[in-house]
């Protein structure tokens, strides 16, 4: 995954301009891209385009367009969020203030349209038109999905059951974690049956639901160190993960799921340590970490199954093989 990742983000870095406006803007660009993640996108992107016959290079443009959204998202992500930091840094907004990141993160989604649409160049008009259409669907259920998920915090709601969870996750970090990288790596291959394409749905849902709650764990039990964002993060920001949704469900007690009720709504200015400390312990108490660590295991295993099965056309290869890893990664992932 590395030696993609870092193929990638020396795409990436190509394609953010040297010029002024660059203390406030391109330098400011380069910010999040610089703290490295797993590199799970771009590997997703290039490993499909070459199980469907592609060349590595075909897909590299579109993997480094895919980083650029993420990063984009994330700036503005962080924002709405209040999130102090990303990756063991401060967040940008908390380090130059919610204009600048603003513009920033609009700018590295402008930067990612215009790198889809390079491809015009090297993959011609069909694949390209077929990357736009992709691009255009993933940006659509990212959005549809941060609306799920800041509608029920600004109205003060709790979904009551798991599904709800699925749907908000699977569409605001499912599709352009999971599912849309390895579609558009497709796209890069030649790939244009819409049948063909849809075929890593769901294998790819469900190993992208079980690593957003894989993350959602690690926020509250992870080490901060090497988690790199703000330790319980999710409590204070009043994020309704699964554990959060057993957690009220497995309260059954009147008065106890109303205190919790309570603390769990209230807005970000309003909470305090020892608030997020006692939703945790209720957590721990109610086994609702154990809980959602249990789910994961189940999704993943489940989305592995569906990848033998639904993926079964594609020829054993080395891009497969690396499909096959990523997949497999998720269930071995330490907690």
């Amino acid at each position: 995954m590395h030696a993609i990742r870092d193929r990638v983000a020396d795409e990436m870095r190509g394609l953010i301009p040297d010029r002024e406006p660059r203390r406030d803007l391109y330098d400011l660009m380069r910010d999040y891209p610089a703290r490295q993640g797993k590199g799970l996108r771009p590997t997703l992107t290039v490993a499909s385009c070459v199980a469907l016959g592609g060349s590595a290079q075909d897909a590299v443009r579109s993997a480094a367009a895919l980083e650029l959204f993420h990063n984009g998202f994330l700036v503005h992500d962080d924002i709405a969020d209040e999130s102090t930091h990303r990756r063991g840094l401060p967040t940008l907004h908390t380090a130059h203030g919610a204009g600048l990141a603003v513009n920033v993160g609009d700018g590295l989604n402008l930067l990612a349209i215009d790198a889809v649409l390079s491809n015009l160049q090297t993959l011609g008009l069909a694949r390209t038109l077929g990357l736009i259409r992709e691009t255009l669907h993933m940006c659509r259920e990212s959005f549809e999905g941060q609306a799920l998920e800041l509608g029920w915090i600004r109205h003060q709601e709790v979904p009551a059951e798991d599904e709800a969870y699925f749907t908000m996750s699977t569409k605001k970090t499912g599709w352009y974690t999971c599912i849309s990288p390895c579609r558009i790596g497709a796209v890069c291959a030649g790939v244009t049956d819409p049948h063909l394409l849809d075929r890593f749905d769901e294998a790819f849902r469900l190993i992208g639901i079980a690593f957003q709650i894989q993350d959602d764990v690690l926020n509250l039990i992870g080490d901060e160190a090497l988690y790199g964002k703000e330790a319980c993060g999710d409590l204070w920001e009043g994020k309704r993960t699964v554990m959060l949704i057993h957690l009220l469900r497995s309260a059954t007690d009147f008065w106890e799921h109303e205190i919790l009720r309570q603390l769990v709504i209230r807005p970000r200015h309003e909470q305090n340590s020892n608030d997020v400390q006692t939703i945790l312990r209720s957590m721990q108490r109610h086994k609702s970490i154990d809980y959602a660590i249990a789910l994961a295991d189940d999704l993943a295993t489940r989305g592995i199954d569906h990848f033998e099965r639904d993926l079964a056309f594609i020829p054993e290869n080395r891009g497969k093989a690396v499909l096959r890893q990523i997949a497999h990664y998720v269930t071995s992932r330490p907690l």
